[in-house]
């Protein structure tokens, strides 16, 4: 009944559009290995592709009933 939804910030901690809670898909059950999507706005399917930003990126991990022991990405 757990799940995990990420949200990618800019530098100065404010939520990049199309990145936020709302837009992720929601990780659910109990694996090693998932890849988190966000909602596209023009399409139905999901985007893994991080945004391109000219400083760095923080990610906010939004954790209900569930555990997150590890995360990467490339």
């Amino acid at each position: 009944g757990g799940s995990l939804r990420v949200e990618v910030l800019d530098e100065n901690g404010a939520v990049i559009p199309g990145y936020g809670k709302a837009g992720c898909l929601p990780l659910t059950g109990d694996h090693t290995a998932q890849t988190v999507t966000w909602r596209k706005t023009d399409a139905s399917e999901g985007s893994a592709t991080l945004p391109k930003s000219k400083g760095s990126i923080r990610l906010r991990f939004h954790v209900t009933n569930a555990s997150l022991y590890s995360f990467n990405f490339k």
